[in-house]
């Protein structure tokens, strides 16, 4: 409900939720990130004027002294008593307190509150002008001032009901209700290509390591997919097949569909025929862009009659038009140039993309993103992994992944990094030789693929990257701490998946500004902005605490509303909107996301729920003390007449079972955690991205 309405030359705020102005303001308002803007626009949903409390660290100079009548007090680190005080004598006095909780240790926080003994209320703060999240990792800073500001407040949390679960619960809900609500959303991806591309026409946006580093800028390169799109207008299918790797065709090719009112659908040419063809009459696709020289890589491929030659367009392509776009882009404004070329000003929850599941576990499923999808996941991802710290970006993933498509297509092209491509992330000689050419700051990649870069690089290749990420499946401590001690640069994990855009949570570089670490061992990190959580039961489906381990639904604008043609699936993974993920964990105090596994990677033994990922971890770990070398491990669970399943597991290395049992039993480990058999592979079963291939390591375990 919208209270009130206030209007100035600067700011327009609005207030959300039941602030309750009627009882005399003795409760305090917690808000857990704001600039000064936000605090400015705050004073005019505010009957009265206010106190700002805040960590020393979190504000300026000027914040010392009066600034357009807001009043801030500034406390040390562990200045519990100092805040308690401060806080109880305004509200003694009926002066409303906000206590901006950004610097402050969760343990202070929680001390301070729960030593105030107050009623409060949560307060989010969300912008209606750029789309831009940044203020989630930056101090109480003089940023611009918003043209309107919303204010989303909770409901009120009595003092005797105080915890660090509700406050969060709270954070997590009104924080992803202010992103789902930002106008930007409502917008089409093509008009926030067009905007970023026009702001930075001057600009390098993609380096095309594998064509000698051939560059386009942001000018240059709206202007090429804006002529190729002439003729893809002509194209009478909704949905367009895009088979290309990585660089400056696959960027021009999806750029152009957009511009032509198409949806760009990147094919996975790495898996069968079979999954290909499914796919294919899935997206009713009878049209593909790619290129006559990969075609000719491809003969098990299922071509249609016609493809579209990239090449070929690009050779042949009107340089007297492409010239003319470019003037227009020059002398145009963003939204000028999307209305010349007859482009929709929303797009919101119509489908933008497709991709395909990778199809580890069971038959690919159409993914449809949504324009509000990817322009917030660009926009979330931006806030973790700022430019300031990251300018350039390895984009070597491939389109058709879901990391590839949203991190190293379209979050350049938006607002990103300048991106240097390569076509294959398994050429780690050439990926080598990019990160020390083009100086690379940020590479996303696999732990598998960075296994492989590890034994290959030397130091002085890596000079430039200030951290690697690593995403699609577990991290091992052992690859993560290798690199780090070889290298000096930081492995931070992240999580995704193709349902959520894909980016639900990424460990980042530390933040000295802030007492909330940036990267924990062990977990994926903290929540994006924006990202909501549920934790449920695995067994009942009941509602559990954020802390408790449970099964993870994961709510927000970055969460797809369905998979296409597929109502029996998403009766089983949608519910009220919210994305069941299948996987099990937990967030910490912090906001910190654990993974502990899928509840399809759980084997019931004995009554007992035994996670397959946490048994590999601990074998990997007796193996390679054991050994003294790396060992790749993965366990499944197969049919037992006693116990109802019993644990396989699959080594890519000769063991002795009965030294490793000793370690195990060693260990205090449950005797339910140890594998009824082990199978010894060449090699464990994988997809092109790296991750585990589950369906075809699960043949292998029935069939033995």
């Amino acid at each position: 409900m919208i209270l009130k309405t206030f209007l100035s030359p600067l700011t327009q705020a609005r207030a959300f939720g039941e602030p309750d102005w009627g009882q005399g303001h003795k409760h305090l308002y917690v808000i857990p990130h704001a600039s000064y803007g936000d605090l400015l626009a705050l004073q005019k949903i505010f009957p009265k004027k206010f106190l700002v409390v805040c960590h020393e660290s979190a504000a300026t100079s000027i914040a010392s002294g009066a600034l357009g009548g807001l009043q801030v007090e500034c406390i040390p680190g562990d200045g519990v008593q100092e805040a308690k005080d401060r806080i109880s004598a305004s509200l003694h006095g009926e002066v409303p307190v906000v206590l901006v909780e950004h610097g402050f240790s969760v343990e202070v926080l929680d001390d301070i509150l729960i030593k105030t003994r107050v009623p409060m209320r949560v307060v989010v703060s969300g912008r209606d002008d750029e789309l831009d999240l940044s203020k989630y990792h930056t101090v109480l800073s003089l940023k611009p001032f918003a043209k309107s500001v919303r204010f989303y407040f909770s409901d009120l949390i009595p003092a005797a009901d105080y915890s660090r679960k509700i406050v969060q619960e709270y954070q997590l809900r009104l924080s992803s209700r202010a992103l789902d609500e930002h106008p930007a959303l409502k917008g089409t991806l093509v008009r926030a290509c067009i905007a970023g591309l026009k702001k930075r026409q001057f600009k390098e946006i993609i380096v095309d390591a594998a064509q000698s580093g051939k560059v386009l800028k942001g000018g240059m390169l709206l202007a090429v997919a804006w002529q190729v799109s002439v003729d893809l207008k002509k194209i009478r299918e909704e949905r367009v097949g895009i088979v290309l790797p990585p660089g400056i065709a696959a960027t021009i090719a999806n750029l152009a569909c957009l511009l032509a009112g198409k949806i760009p659908v990147n094919l996975n040419f790495t898996v069968g025929r079979a999954s290909v063809e499914s796919a294919m009459q899935t997206g009713e696709i009878q049209q593909i862009i790619s290129a006559r020289q990969l075609k000719g890589r491809l003969k098990d491929f299922p071509w249609p009659d016609q493809m579209i030659d990239i090449a070929d367009v690009l050779k042949s392509i009107d340089k007297i038009g492409v010239l003319q776009k470019r003037w227009a882009i020059l002398w145009s404004s963003a939204g000028s140039l999307a209305d010349t070329m007859g482009l929709p000003q929303k797009g919101d929850h119509e489908e933008a993309g497709l991709l395909f599941t990778s199809g580890s576990s069971g038959e690919p499923k159409g993914v449809p993103l949504s324009h509000r999808n990817i322009i917030a996941n660009t926009a979330q991802i931006g806030a973790a992994l700022r430019l300031d710290d990251f300018p350039t970006l390895l984009g070597c993933l491939p389109v058709f992944h879901s990391f590839g498509f949203t991190v190293g297509l379209w979050w350049p092209l938006i607002n990103g990094p300048k991106v240097v491509t390569y076509p294959s992330p398994l050429d780690f000689a050439k990926l080598l030789d990019a990160i020390e050419t083009y100086e690379i700051a940020l590479y996303v990649t696999t732990p598998t693929f960075l296994r492989s870069v590890m034994k290959k690089a030397k130091k002085s290749q890596l000079r430039s990257l200030r951290m690697a990420v690593t995403g699609a499946e577990k991290l091992p401590p052992a690859v993560k701490d290798e690199f780090e001690e070889k290298f000096g640069i930081p492995v931070c994990e992240g999580y995704g998946m193709t349902e959520t855009t894909p980016v639900i949570s990424v460990n980042r570089l530390e933040n000295k500004e802030s007492f909330v670490p940036g990267r924990l061992t062990g977990s994926v990190g903290p929540l994006l902005p924006g990202v909501d959580v549920r934790v449920k039961s695995v067994e009942t489906g009941e509602a559990l605490g954020l802390n408790e381990s449970g099964m993870l639904w994961f709510g927000g604008a970055n969460v797809f509303r369905g998979y296409l043609n597929n109502p029996q699936k998403n009766a089983e993974v949608l519910q009220d909107g919210w994305y069941v993920s299948g996987d099990v964990g937990r967030l910490d105090p912090n906001g910190f996301l654990y993974i502990e596994g899928r509840v399809s990677r759980f084997s019931k033994i004995g009554g007992e729920m035994v996670p397959h990922g946490t048994v590999e971890n601990q074998l990997i770990e007796l193996l390679q003390e054991q050994l003294g070398q790396e060992v790749h491990v993965a366990i499944f669970g197969k049919a037992d007449e006693a116990k109802g399943e019993s644990l396989v597991a699959l080594v890519d290395t000769e063991i002795d079972t009965t030294a490793l049992r000793t370690l195990f039993q060693q260990k205090g480990l449950p005797n339910l955690y140890w594998p009824k058999k082990f199978i010894q592979v060449e090699s464990l079963p994988a997809l092109a991205s790296g991750k585990l291939d589950l369906k075809a390591c699960q043949e292998v375990v029935d069939q033995s």
